[in-house]
């Protein structure tokens, strides 16, 4: 992925990196209304450019999960990321890039 985009998605994920207290039970929100507009609008753009594919963003992180295994001495290891699914029930119809997950009812991203 080119420089720029790179950049721009580095500046997508840091605007949801703010921090809470440690009793907090999430992240805290940074954006007032305008902005957190603002701010989907442009992660939309970013998103539905041709040269930005899920594939190509989640690459760097499934690179560090192999590296970290191909160093390890150790039969097993267990690697884990949020790969959250995200289903639309009712709407399946209407998204052309839904995928059978884990079996046949299983429909989503």
């Amino acid at each position: 992925m080119e420089t720029r985009l790179q950049k721009q998605y580095h500046a997508q994920v840091k605007s949801h990196m703010k921090a809470s207290t440690r009793t907090s039970h999430g992240p805290r929100c940074s954006l007032d209304v305008e902005k957190s507009t603002s701010a989907s609008q442009n992660l939309w753009r970013f998103l539905k450019n041709e040269r930005v594919s899920l594939l190509k963003l989640i690459e760097p992180l499934r690179q560090l999960g192999r590296d970290g295994c191909a160093g390890s001495k150790s039969d097993f290891v267990l690697l884990a990321h949020d790969w959250c699914k995200l289903a639309y029930g009712s709407q399946t119809k209407r998204k052309k890039d839904l995928l059978q997950l884990t079996h046949e009812t299983d429909i989503g991203y």
